[in-house]
């Protein structure tokens, strides 16, 4: 038995009649069908379910001998919330005296609003008889080496032989309910393509001849053609595509053709870059070159057939396929692969020969495939593999800094506690009041650490939101001003402030622009053990400038960019010398960055920093 697919809409069909149902559903009487209501009578059945069950429309469907207890099954499906149910059982013997075999599908729909359902019994001996059909045909197409591409009667490929995936170099996984031509995709040209996509909508024939490299470097003519399936009806029900190899064809004609007239037609068959040489007296000579390739590369056919590649091919090319000449012939080997750069484009080339035994000549193929999109897509991986091993980076720095900056506020916080009950003990309030302003000190640098980490994640995931409103800079810069100058009057930092006289508008959010400055202030303070700290504003080029700058301890320039990133510092780890999460550069960066303005790092170590914000000035409706 096999376990039901549950689904969360069971309203999967729904019908306004039973005839609508039967008109849509275009049932044969070949296998029993019946539907039934939740009282499990039957409503309608098909003459095959009558004779197999001695049932008709109207009886109620509960005395059926099978190995599973049929009606049991169903009435716990009608109970259930599945859309559908499947399962194989043995029913009695019917009135022919034999035992039958059923493969039941049962399906919930809906008739006028009115729940039902419908049983449809497949003979499991037919089944597997048309199995073994299938696979003969199956086995004698593969085994048999026969390229075959089947498609639906839209032209979406169903069905793919092995031999043929070998030649398209394409698996049935690649390319299948895709329409036919995606097969052929770098194997012909765009327009060529076209052709075919308008023979099939055209119903007209399609045949196509392809030049083939296989694994061993052999080149191979096969001719395609496209051929519709009918079954009775006007509209065919599949098409299939052969492929016939029609390579001797092509060779037993040259005798025949001039050799100049036969290459063009071979070449005119290839999408890719093809160049073809001809051996002459120890010098090469350019015999002839596809439309791609003379486009790429500048050249002029008619003028120059027959000339020197000393005169035709510029002088890189020319060494690479030269030096692919001498492998071939050096390794003794069919086919020598080498790479090109050309006008930005990569090139997979392969180059081969040919003997031509009527006049003893010796050709040699070169085929050039574009391969920059899988150059660019290897690039792209490499950008993420070290896009990965920077996020490792990032996870370690904020464990470790996690690690210490939760665990050292606890333990402030556990000593705290240790403390005050101590002096609970020997009633001195005094004390215990001057350590409850330590604690909410801990606690409230516990609480913006996970704010900022918040901060961040929002960032990150493009989930901030953003109320801006058009003001004066100059307000933010007073109020970060006049809540730090305190802290830093006590720690004994000349804090000042040089700010224009003239109205910088600007249009941002005040909230983040506050945390932005007020995060590069405290920056400044934790860094700076003594000198000055100074906020600045002014206007330049119609922007409006902000810069924080101290006489701390400063930065190596090259470590700017890394201390931009989130949870960074210059030291890492339980022994760096400053405390916080190396997140505040990074919150005012990146929200700078959203909200419009520019970010400047100015500092060198042990001489300071020059923070500059520049924003654009408000445009105000007169």
């Amino acid at each position: 038995m096999k376990i039901p697919h549950h689904d969360n809409n069971p309203l999967k069909r729904n019908y306004d009649t039973l005839a609508e149902y039967k008109q849509i559903e275009e049932l044969p009487d070949t296998n029993p069908l019946a539907i039934i209501n939740s009282n499990c009578e039957v409503i309608y059945c098909n003459n095959s379910f009558k004779n197999s069950f001695n049932k008709n429309e109207g009886e109620v469907f509960s005395d059926i001998n099978s190995d599973a207890d049929l009606v049991h099954m169903v009435q716990g499906f009608i109970k259930s919330h599945y859309s559908s149910f499947h399962f194989d059982l043995q029913l009695g013997y019917n009135f022919q005296n034999e035992a039958q075999n059923y493969s039941v599908d049962v399906e919930r729909i809906y008739i006028a609003q009115s729940e039902y359902f419908v049983l449809r019994f497949t003979s499991i001996e037919e089944r597997i008889k048309l199995e073994d059909r299938l696979n003969t045909i199956h086995n004698a197409i593969e085994f048999g080496n026969v390229p075959v591409i089947i498609t639906n009667e839209s032209g979406e490929i169903i069905y793919l032989t092995k031999s043929i995936e070998r030649i398209i170099n394409k698996t049935i996984e690649e390319v299948y309910k895709q329409f036919f031509t995606e097969a052929f995709a770098g194997l012909m040209r765009e327009d060529e393509i076209q052709k075919a996509s308008d023979a099939f909508s055209t119903k007209k024939e399609w045949t196509k001849v392809i030049a083939h490299f296989d694994e061993k470097g052999s080149l191979s003519y096969k001719e395609f053609k496209l051929n519709p399936i009918y079954r009775g009806a006007d509209k065919p029900d599949n098409y299939i595509i052969t492929a016939n190899d029609i390579t001797h064809y092509l060779l037993k004609n040259q005798i025949v053709k001039e050799s100049e007239k036969k290459l063009r037609l071979i070449i005119n068959n290839i999408s890719d870059l093809l160049l073809i040489l001809k051996a002459e007296d120890g010098t090469f000579l350019f015999e002839n070159a596809n439309n791609n390739f003379c486009e790429v590369f500048s050249i002029h056919k008619s003028s120059s057939l027959n000339e020197n590649i000393d005169k035709v091919l510029d002088e890189k090319f020319r060494s690479e396929v030269l030096n692919a000449i001498n492998i071939l012939h050096t390794d003794s080997t069919l086919f020598v692969e080498f790479e090109s750069l050309r006008n930005e484009n990569f090139y997979k080339g392969k180059i081969t020969y040919m003997d031509y035994y009527i006049t003893h000549e010796r050709f040699y193929i070169v085929s050039l495939a574009d391969v920059t999109t899988h150059k660019n897509y290897e690039y792209q991986l490499k950008k993420s593999i070290y896009k990965e091993k920077h996020l490792n980076k990032l996870k370690t720095a904020f464990l470790e800094n996690m690690s210490h900056e939760i665990r050292t506020p606890f333990n402030a916080i556990s000593g705290y506690s240790e403390i005050i009950e101590d002096c609970l003990q020997s009633n001195d309030f005094e004390t215990i009041s001057e350590f409850m302003i330590s604690v909410r000190e801990v606690l409230n640098r516990v609480t913006n650490l996970f704010g900022n980490i918040v901060e961040v994640s929002q960032i990150e995931s493009d989930e901030l939101v953003l109320e801006k409103v058009i003001l004066n800079c100059n307000q933010v810069l007073r109020s970060v001003y006049s809540k730090k100058l305190a802290f830093a009057q006590q720690t004994g930092i000349e804090f000042i402030t040089s700010l224009s006289d003239e109205e910088l508008l600007v249009e941002v959010d005040w909230i983040k622009l506050e945390k932005i400055v007020m995060s590069l202030v405290e920056n400044s303070l934790k860094y700076t053990a003594h000198g000055q700290i100074q906020i600045t504003s002014e206007l330049i080029d119609g922007r409006a400038e902000i810069a924080i700058i101290d006489t701390g301890d400063g930065m190596n320039p090259e470590e700017v960019k890394f201390l931009l990133e989130p949870f960074s510092q210059e030291e890492v780890g339980y022994t760096r010398k400053y405390q916080g999460a190396g997140l505040g550069l990074t919150i005012a960066y990146k929200l700078t960055k959203i909200l419009g303005g520019t970010f400047e790092v100015l500092s060198e170590k042990g001489t300071g920093t020059k923070i500059t914000l520049s924003f654009p000035l408000a445009e105000i409706n007169q």
